[in-house]
């Protein structure tokens, strides 16, 4: 195969870089409705105005997909969900360069998914990449200076079910149109943060900690603002994502994508982040590596 980039490819690289920016860019917005509001609020808002934007669309455009998997459609929001609101909540609490960083992890995740659920074989240079990952984490998080808290364990636990979201992305493909797929997402971070709220508020679940999670409803135009701007954000990065890899091999796509981790460490110095300490680069530089090995060497064995 012709290893030099095509004029596709190349239009696929700058979609990807303008994905990662954008994406940051949400982050930004994020971290500074975190100051006022909770976790719940801004999760529910950001998928309403994305299926605002997306119902119109399938009921204008309908794919004729084939369907048939509801459960695992909603398995796929689900995921979703849950990775959008650990990372959210990750944002409010960490560095943004941090917390992008420790989400990125999925590579690693997914091979672990395959390995001890799909019990596929692993070869050495994955296994390595797991190590390098692991490596990384643990610079990152200083668990020496009290670094594990709940904010690196909520990022971690965001790359952990972005990488099932991934998973069960890749089944869907064949039965359901990219809208719809987007949709169930979007349909799960809007139903999902109100029964957080009820569980949280009203069983025996709630605590002083999980009540954090959910402040108030947004108000005044600055902080609406905000909001509208993490819907169309977060909506455009998805689209520019989705054309990124269209256009480009995966390989090149996925190694592309670890520009956002620059973008998102200058979003959060703009938000008032402090630069990551040198342990701290080095753990960036360790996951970026993990997972750029665990991905080339899964597509080579591909």
């Amino acid at each position: 195969m012709d290893e030099n980039f095509q004029p596709a490819e190349k239009a696929g690289i700058i979609y990807m870089l303008l994905a990662s920016a954008f994406f940051a860019s949400m982050g930004y917005y994020v971290k500074v409705l975190g100051q006022t509001l909770g976790t719940g609020e801004i999760v529910f808002f950001r998928n309403l105005i994305g299926l605002v934007i997306i119902v119109p669309m399938i009921i204008a455009r309908p794919s004729g997909a084939k369907g048939g998997k509801p459960v695992m459609l909603a398995m796929r929001g689900v995921f979703g969900f849950l990775a959008l609101f650990f990372y959210f909540y990750s944002i409010s609490v960490l560095p943004l360069g941090t917390a992008a960083t420790l989400t990125k992890i999925d590579p690693i995740f997914t091979a672990l998914l395959a390995f001890f659920i799909l019990k596929e074989k692993q070869g050495i240079m994955i296994w390595v990449g797991l190590l390098t990952g692991f490596v990384g984490v643990v610079m990152l998080m200083h668990p020496e200076s009290g670094g594990v808290n709940a904010g690196s364990l909520s990022a971690l636990l965001s790359g952990l079910f972005a990488a099932a979201a991934y998973t069960t992305v890749r089944n869907l493909r064949e039965y359901y149109s990219p809208r719809a797929i987007v949709a169930s997402f979007a349909t799960a971070g809007v139903i999902g943060p109100p029964m957080v709220y009820a569980a949280v508020y009203y069983t025996p679940l709630g605590n002083d900690a999980l009540r954090g999670l959910f402040h108030r409803m947004p108000s005044g135009a600055y902080e609406w603002y905000c909001i509208v701007m993490v819907g169309i954000l977060a909506t455009v990065s998805q689209y520019f994502l989705t054309k990124a890899y269209s256009l480009a091999r995966a390989s090149v796509a996925a190694s592309v994508s670890y520009s956002g981790l620059l973008f998102a460490s200058v979003a959060g110095v703009m938000a008032g982040d402090k630069l990551p300490d040198f342990m701290g680069i080095c753990g960036i530089l360790f996951i970026v590596l993990s997972g750029m090995t665990v991905h080339f060497s899964q597509k080579r064995r591909n």
